[in-house]
């Protein structure tokens, strides 16, 4: 039990949300006129795509929880609110805002530089 106990705090876990932003990708052309071939004939209407992109800070967050976790051989679990598993994680750890990091069970919400991780880690 205490070996189970001891494996599960070598994990650094990152609490992140992915932004849903659609993205025009190019103007649909159709020769057969029909409205699943991806638009109306002639009419050239833009198409869009979705794509997910982090916001800077949740960005930095998780670019410093690697180095550490890099440097400190540890496992980085990366968690994204916007999902349904992501939001009942954080629920369950009470987690209200991103970025946020856990870990040995500690919150860390400020944003915090490489040195000042990996010093919470010793």
């Amino acid at each position: 039990m205490v070996r189970l106990v001891s494996l599960m705090r070598r994990v650094i876990e990152v609490f992140i949300r992915n932004e849903k932003v659609e993205v025009p990708c190019g103007y649909a052309e159709t020769v057969s006129g029909h409205r699943c071939a991806g638009g109306f004939p002639g009419t050239g209407e833009q198409t869009f795509r979705t794509e997910k992109v982090l916001n800077e800070a949740d960005r930095q967050v998780l670019e410093i929880a690697q180095k550490v976790a890099g440097a400190k051989n540890l496992q980085v679990k990366i968690h994204d609110v916007c999902t349904l598993s992501g939001k009942i994680r954080a629920r369950l750890m009470g987690i209200k805002e991103t970025p946020t990091i856990v870990v040995e069970g500690q919150k860390i919400r400020e944003p915090l530089t490489e040195e000042r991780y990996l010093s919470l880690l010793e």
